[in-house]
């Protein structure tokens, strides 16, 4: 089930927009203490990388997904 960007956004205080380049994503993600290892435009590539012991995906919109660290 996708989250929408907009209430990703509002949950974590960021700015997130689907047409930003990672690393401007990956700066984001830091300001929320959100580990994410890899951001991927499509669920396969998702998939591929996601560490399925440490990471959960997360998908926003359809667009992005990324590969969070699971809470402890």
């Amino acid at each position: 089930m996708a989250i929408t960007l907009d209430s990703f956004n509002l949950k974590y205080g960021i700015k997130i927009e689907a047409d930003m380049p990672s690393y401007q994503i990956f700066e984001q993600l830091e300001q929320a203490n959100i580990e994410c290892g890899y951001i991927a435009r499509g669920n396969k590539v998702a998939k591929k990388y996601v560490l399925r012991d440490r990471e959960n995906i997360i998908n926003l919109e359809d667009k992005l997904y990324l590969c969070v660290r699971k809470n402890s």
